[in-house]
């Protein structure tokens, strides 16, 4: 009887897992696990991304729409528009837009940060020259005009947030007809 008991008890334990085990079982099975969930959030987070970029393009491209069919021919007198898209129904969307070779101020501000300069005698020549009262009319008129705008959405991780486009558009449907031009007589 003896006999009977000893070879019960040895098949028992060859068929039951060690503590050991059942431990790295559990670790590999909740690696993979955290493996797994890290990829789905970081999907999550590049889709959000994905869907703000597109977002802001098709915003950026209804502003430009709005300004080629000249919309904003009152605001565009300053060289530079800022706002937002609340009516549009997305308060956390603004943007910006400069014509010409204006930049836009986050850039203008870097650039003082990185170490460059300020030349005064450069400032000053500037400041003389936008004082002066030149002749509109002997200005050479432009065919079309730079617009670029910045559109900036919500920041999502370390990811970037802001999308600029920039296009040609003809000169006058940005600033519209010269008001003070003379009319030519109409002949009856």
């Amino acid at each position: 009887m003896q006999h009977r008991r000893s070879s019960i008890g040895c098949s028992r334990g060859r068929r039951a897992f060690t503590l050991v085990e059942v431990a790295v079982t559990i670790l590999l099975v909740g690696g993979t696990l955290v493996w797994v969930l890290e990829g789905l959030n970081g999907a999550k987070f590049s889709a959000a991304q994905t869907s703000n970029t597109k977002l802001a393009r098709d915003l950026g491209m209804l502003t430009l729409g709005r300004i080629q069919a000249g919309l904003y021919q009152e605001e565009i007198q300053t060289d530079r528009i800022e706002g937002t898209y609340a009516d549009e129904g997305y308060e956390t969307f603004t943007f910006e837009v400069v014509l010409g070779d204006e930049v836009f101020r986050e850039r203008e501000e870097q650039e003082d940060q990185r170490g460059r300069r300020f030349d005064n005698w450069q400032h000053e020549r500037q400041l003389e020259w936008e004082a002066e009262d030149y002749d509109e009319d002997e200005q050479a008129e432009e065919p079309y005009q730079v617009v670029q705008i910045k559109v900036i959405f919500p920041k999502i991780q370390d990811r970037p947030n802001e999308l600029i486009l920039e296009r040609w558009i003809p000169w006058l449907q940005v600033y519209g007809e010269d008001e003070d031009a003379e009319e030519e007589p109409q002949q009856e």
